[in-house]
């Protein structure tokens, strides 16, 4: 296996979407959030456009505390409606990973 992110096929998220995808949930999985950000991110799932707008909207706030590369990046993947399904599925691996 190969340690570079691979979109799945039919996946319309690219190579770097899907690293960044990895990456927040092994932050999440890290900081043993996977289960709050599953029931988040599954309850959102229908406005993940909405919220993506609303990142837009709020982005000269929320990048003052943040990396700007990455909210930017974050925003673009939720405007596509599979990325949440990528996310959650990925926090489901690595919590399986965790728990051994």
């Amino acid at each position: 296996m190969s340690d570079r992110p691979q979109p799945d096929p039919g996946s319309q998220l690219s190579a770097a979407e899907c690293e960044l995808a990895r990456w927040l949930a092994r932050e999440l999985v890290e900081r043993r959030l996977g289960a709050p950000a599953l029931f988040m991110l599954e309850s959102l799932r229908p406005l993940n456009f909405v919220i993506s707008q609303a990142m837009a909207f709020l982005s000269p706030i929320i990048k003052i505390v943040s990396d700007q590369s990455k909210i930017d990046q974050f925003q673009e993947l939720l405007e596509k409606r599979e990325s949440i399904p990528y996310i959650c599925n990925e926090i489901h691996q690595l919590e399986e990973v965790r728990r051994g």
